[in-house]
C-alpha cells in the first residue's frame, strides 16, 4: 500500500510545510521566553537546515558546519563532536497492534531520550486511513497534515512520549501493509526512529454458512451438518459448535482443507475444527439424537468462527424431535380399522395432552444410606390413560409410598418408578428413595422422568438431583449449621404486569450442602433466575423456586416475579421459603409479601407527603437484611454488641450480656402496618432481639451515604431519626458523628423497634388577602396556598384574625373567608405546621373603612401578601400608574452617555469606514 514516492512526498511536505511551522514555534517561544535554552547567535537569530538529506533541524549558524554527527547502527546513538557540544539521543517506536482488520484502530507510542535539554522536533510519515494523536507530551505545537505527517516540537526536554492513533482504511485487504516512517531532529542531529515499522492487515471472514440434511428427526435418528467459511484473504480459521441439549453422539464425516486441529466432546455437547493459512474451509459432521429424546423437544445448535482479526457467529439452528406414528396408520393416512384416518378404536376422539408436570424432594441432600419422599404431580388437559415413568442414572433402593388417585398399576426398583392411571385428567405418585450407604458426599442421584399419554410425552420438570451429604464418618462430626438465611426484595410494592427481584441468602458456620425452596404465589409468573455456583436450580409452573449448592458456607439465589397485569390495588402475594442441610432446616428472615400497586419510587412524591425512600430520582433502594448477627462483648466496655454491614444500621450495644442475636431488616418503602413518615423518606429499617431485652434501652449507630441525602435534596443537618410507636411516628434525639465517608447518626431507643431516617425542613407560610381595604360587612378571604415545605406535606394552617378592640376570631383550613364589621385596622396570623411538627407564621394587615367600599374603588384586590419574610413589592423604576419609567438615576446615566457619544464624534457625524 506503501507507492515509491512515499519517501519522496515525506521529505518534501517535511521541507515546505513544517519549517513555517517550526520558525512561527520558535518565534512564540521566543516571545515567551521559553526557547532561552536553544542556540542563539549575536544577532539572536536561528535559522532551519532544510537540505533534502534529513529533516529541518534547528542549528546554531556557527556550529552548522562544525558539529559533525556520526551514528551508531547498533544502539541508535547519535552524537556530536566531542569537542563541541556532545549530545546522545535514542527513538523508539511501539504498536499496541501489530495486526488488524479494514476500519479497526491500534495506538502508536514513540519514545524519545535525550542526554540534555533540548528542544527536539518530531516527523513521522505514516500510511493508514486515518492519524489521531492522542498524547502529544507537552509539546508546544503538534498536528497531523493531510499526508499522514505527524509532527510534533517540544523546547527544553530531555524526555519524550508521543502516542497516536492509526486506523486502517475501511478498502484495505487481507495482507496490505501500512508502514511507518519517522525522524527526531534535535541539537542539528537527525535520528532515525527504530521499532516496530508496520502493521499487517488481517483478512474478514467473508462469510459462514451451516446446512442441514434435516431439521425433524426422530430419536435415535441422524441428519448431517454441513459448515462453510470463506475468508477475505489467507487466515487462520478456528470453528467452535455447541449443542444445547447435547447429541447422543457426534462424527466428522468430511473437512476440506484437512484441519490442523480436530474434536469432539466426549459428552456430545459440542465440537472444533482449526485450519491455518486458507482461504476457505467446509467442515461435514454427523449428529444423531438420543434415544430418551422426547416428542417436541428442540436441540439448538450455536456456533462461531474466529480469524486472525474478527470472529463471526455462524448463527442459530435447531432440530426438532418428532416421535413416530405409532397409531399403526399408513402413510396415506389409512389405518387397521378403515375409514379416513379413523384409529382403530374408532370414534376419532382427539387424545388429552399433558399441561403441567412437578417434581419435588422432601430433602434434596442426604447422609449416605438415608432417605427421603419424591412426589410427582402431572396434569392433562382431558381425562384419558396417563402414566408417569421415573428413571435413576444409579442403583438406589426405591419404595411406592402412594398413588393419587389409585393407579391401576405401579412399580418400583432400584432403576425406576412407574405408575399408570386409567381416566384420570391429574395424578400424584409419591415414592421414597434410599441412597446407597457406600455413597461419598457430593455423589449425586439425577432423575430423568416423563409424563405420557395416548397422543403426548412431557418431561417432568422440577428438582431432579439427589446430593450425599457429609456424615460424622469422613471428619464431620458437627456438619455446619444455619447462621443466616434471609430474604430481600428490590421493590415491595410492584405495579400490576411489572417485575421486581427477590433475593434469598444464607449462610453457614461449617461447609454444607444448602438446599434453598421458595414457593411463590402461583399467580406470580418467574421470568428468571441466578444461582451462582448451584449444582442445580430451576423453577416449576406451580411456583416452586429451588437451588441446591454442595459444600459451601453461602449460597445467593436471586429470581424475578413478575405480577399479574390485572393485580388489584393492594392485592398482596405471599413467598415463603426455606433452607435444609443436614443438620435441620430453617426458614427465611424479611419480608414475605408483595404488594400490587403504584411503587412509590416512581412518583415525585409518596403517601408521606415527601420523596418515597428512592428519592426524586425514582430509583428504589435495593432492601438489604441481615439475621442472625451475634451479640459480643465488648472487652473494653463491657456492653453487648452487634455489628451489621450493609445496612443503614451499623451497630447496636445493650447493656450487659445477650444470649442471642440480632436481626437488621431495611425497606425501600414503609413496610406495612407503619404509619407514614414525616419529611422525605430516606430508609426505614427492623430491629428484632431476643424477648428478654427486647425493651431494654440500645445505642444504635446509622450511617448514610452522601449521595443517597443528595437524591433527596438534604444535608445532614436536615436529618430526621424517628422511632414508631402505637400512636405513630415519634422523633429521637440524634447525634451527628463526625469523620468517615458516610453520614454517622447516634441515637437511644427500646432494642426492638421500627425506625426511620428522614429529611425534614421548616415550612415557609405565605398569607395572601384578597383585598387589603374593605368596608364594614364586606367579606374578606384569606388564603395560604402558596406557602410550601422543602420535604414534607403542611398538615394545617391556623388563622388568626384580631380586630382594632382586640376581638380575636381563629379560623381553619388553607383558605378561609370572615366577615368584618368593625372599622379599623386587623391583624391577620398564618401559622402552617408541616408533618414533622414544626411550623412557621406569617403576618398582614387589612383596614376596614368608616363608610362602605365605592363602586371601583382601589381595595388593593389579589396585592395584599404577607409571608414570614415580607419585602416592599414595589418596583422603584416604574411610573406612578404603575408602567415602566426612569428614576432620576437612569436620567443621569443617559446624559453621562449621550454626552460621551457627542464628544468622540459617534454623534452627528459618520465614520468614512462606516458605510
Amino acid at each position: 500500500m506503501t507507492d515509491p514516492s512515499s519517501a519522496r512526498r515525506f521529505r518534501s511536505t517535511r521541507s515546505l510545510v513544517v519549517p513555517s511551522l517550526v520558525v512561527f514555534v520558535l518565534a512564540a517561544l521566543a516571545l515567551t521566553g521559553v526557547a532561552a535554552g536553544l542556540p542563539v547567535d549575536t544577532a539572536g537569530e536561528h535559522r532551519l537546515d532544510a537540505s533534502p538529506s534529513h529533516s529541518p533541524a534547528l542549528v546554531h549558524p556557527e556550529a552548522a558546519d562544525a558539529n559533525e554527527t556520526t551514528t551508531d547502527p547498533e544502539t541508535n546513538e547519535t552524537a556530536t563532536d566531542p569537542e563541541t557540544n556532545e549530545t546522545t539521543a535514542t527513538a523508539s517506536r511501539e504498536l499496541d497492534r501489530s495486526t488488524l482488520a479494514p476500519g479497526e484502530s491500534t495506538t502508536v507510542t514513540l519514545e524519545l531520550a535525550v542526554d540534555n535539554s533540548s528542544a527536539p522536533a518530531v516527523y513521522e510519515s505514516v500510511d493508514a486511513g486515518a492519524v489521531t494523536i492522542v498524547d502529544d507530551g507537552g509539546a508546544a505545537a503538534s498536528g497531523v497534515d493531510a499526508d499522514g505527517l505527524v509532527f510534533a516540537v517540544w523546547s527544553d526536554t530531555d524526555t519524550i512520549t508521543l502516542v497516536y492513533e492509526v486506523t486502517a482504511p475501511e478498502s484495505a485487504t487481507g495482507g496490505d501493509r501500512l508502514s511507518f516512517e519517522g525522524t527526531v531532529d534535535v541539537a542539528g542531529q537527525s535520528v532515525p526512529v527504530t521499532g516496530a515499522s508496520a502493521i499487517t492487515v488481517a483478512p474478514d471472514i467473508a462469510t459462514v454458512e451451516r446446512t442441514l440434511e434435516s431439521t425433524t428427526l426422530e430419536p435415535g435418528a441422524s441428519t448431517t451438518v454441513t459448515l462453510e467459511v470463506d475468508v477475505d484473504g489467507v487466515d487462520d480459521v478456528a470453528l467452535y459448535e455447541t449443542f444445547d441439549p447435547a447429541f447422543a453422539a457426534i462424527e466428522h464425516t468430511d473437512s476440506e482443507p484437512t484441519p490442523t486441529v480436530s474434536g469432539v466432546n466426549a459428552d456430545g455437547s459440542g465440537l472444533v475444527a482449526v485450519w491455518e493459512n486458507t482461504t476457505s474451509a467446509l467442515l461435514e459432521y454427523e449428529v444423531t439424537v438420543p434415544d430418551d429424546a422426547t416428542d417436541g423437544e428442540r436441540i439448538t445448535l450455536t456456533g462461531v468462527v474466529d480469524g486472525t482479526a474478527d470472529s463471526a457467529p455462524v448463527g442459530t439452528s435447531e432440530i426438532t424431535v418428532e416421535t413416530a406414528d405409532e397409531s399403526g396408520g399408513s402413510d396415506d393416512g389409512g389405518s387397521s380399522g378403515g375409514g379416513d384416518g379413523g384409529s382403530s378404536g374408532g370414534g376419532g376422539d382427539t387424545p388429552p395432552t399433558v399441561t403441567s408436570t412437578e417434581r419435588s424432594f422432601e430433602s434434596a441432600t442426604l447422609e449416605p444410606g438415608t432417605s427421603t419422599t419424591v412426589t410427582v404431580v402431572a396434569e392433562t388437559d382431558r381425562t384419558g390413560d396417563l402414566t408417569v415413568t421415573e428413571t435413576f442414572d444409579a442403583a438406589v433402593t426405591a419404595d411406592l409410598l402412594e398413588t393419587t388417585p389409585s393407579a391401576e398399576t405401579a412399580t418400583a426398583d432400584e432403576d425406576g418408578v412407574e405408575a399408570t392411571w386409567a381416566d384420570a385428567d391429574h395424578a400424584t405418585l409419591t415414592y421414597e428413595v434410599t441412597l446407597p450407604s457406600d455413597w461419598d458426599p457430593g455423589d449425586t442421584l439425577t432423575i430423568d422422568g416423563e409424563a405420557s399419554t395416548d397422543g403426548d410425552t412431557v418431561a417432568v420438570e422440577g428438582v431432579d438431583r439427589l446430593f450425599a451429604d457429609a456424615t460424622g464418618d469422613d471428619g464431620h462430626d458437627d456438619p455446619g449449621s444455619i447462621t443466616a438465611a434471609t430474604r430481600s426484595l428490590e421493590h415491595t410494592t410492584v405495579p400490576p404486569g411489572e417485575s421486581t427481584t427477590v433475593t434469598l441468602e444464607v449462610e453457614t458456620d461449617e461447609p454444607a450442602s444448602p438446599a434453598l425452596y421458595e414457593s411463590v404465589d402461583p399467580v406470580l409468573t418467574v421470568t428468571s433466575l441466578d444461582a451462582d455456583g448451584a449444582l442445580v436450580s430451576g423453577h416449576g409452573s406451580d411456583g416452586l423456586v429451588f437451588a441446591v449448592w454442595a459444600e459451601t458456607t453461602s449460597a445467593t439465589l436471586s429470581y424475578e416475579v413478575e405480577l399479574p397485569a390485572d393485580a388489584a390495588d393492594g392485592e398482596t402475594f405471599a413467598l415463603d421459603g426455606d433452607v435444609d442441610v443436614a443438620s435441620g432446616s430453617a426458614g427465611f428472615d424479611g419480608p414475605t409479601t408483595l404488594t400490587a400497586g403504584e411503587r412509590a419510587a416512581a412518583e415525585p412524591a409518596d403517601e408521606n407527603g415527601g420523596t418515597d425512600a428512592a428519592g426524586d430520582a425514582g430509583e428504589a433502594t435495593t432492601p438489604s437484611a441481615s439475621a442472625g448477627v451475634p451479640f459480643e462483648t465488648d472487652a473494653d466496655t463491657g456492653e453487648t454488641v452487634a455489628t451489621v454491614t450493609d445496612t443503614p444500621v451499623e451497630e447496636v450495644r445493650l447493656e450487659g450480656a445477650v444470649d442471642g442475636s440480632l436481626t437488621v431488616t431495611a425497606y425501600d418503602a414503609v413496610p406495612d402496618g407503619l404509619a407514614s413518615v414525616p419529611g422525605a423518606l430516606l430508609t426505614v429499617t427492623r430491629l428484632e432481639v431476643p424477648d428478654d431485652v427486647s425493651n431494654s434501652s440500645a445505642t444504635v449507630r446509622l450511617a448514610l451515604e452522601p449521595a443517597r441525602l443528595d437524591e433527596v435534596g438534604a444535608d445532614a443537618a436536615d436529618l430526621g431519626v424517628f422511632r414508631h410507636a402505637d400512636d405513630g411516628w415519634q422523633a429521637l434525639e440524634r447525634e451527628r458523628l463526625d469523620g468517615g465517608e458516610r453520614v454517622a447518626l447516634l441515637v437511644e431507643m427500646p432494642a426492638a423497634s421500627s425506625l426511620a431516617v428522614s429529611a425534614v425542613g421548616h415550612p415557609d407560610a405565605v398569607l395572601t388577602a384578597d383585598v387589603d381595604v374593605l368596608g364594614p360587612g364586606e367579606d374578606l378571604t384569606l388564603t395560604g396556598s402558596a406557602s410550601a415545605d422543602p420535604f414534607g406535606d403542611l398538615v394545617a394552617y391556623e388563622w388568626s384574625v384580631v380586630g382594632p378592640d382586640g376581638d380575636r376570631r381563629s379560623l381553619a383550613g388553607e383558605t378561609v373567608t370572615t366577615t368584618l364589621e368593625t372599622p379599623g385596622e386587623y391583624t391577620v396570623d398564618l401559622t402552617v405546621r408541616n408533618d414533622a411538627g414544626e411550623t412557621d407564621t406569617a403576618t398582614a394587615t387589612v383596614t376596614v373603612t368608616d363608610a362602605p367600599m365605592p363602586d371601583g374603588a382601589d381595595t388593593g384586590a389579589d396585592d395584599a401578601p404577607g409571608s414570614s419574610d415580607d419585602a416592599d413589592d414595589a418596583d422603584p423604576a416604574a411610573g406612578d400608574d404603575g408602567s415602566p419609567g426612569f428614576t432620576a438615576g437612569a436620567a443621569l446615566l443617559a446624559l453621562f452617555a449621550l454626552s460621551f457619544l457627542v464628544r468622540s464624534g459617534q454623534v452627528g457625524s459618520r465614520s468614512p469606514r462606516g458605510r
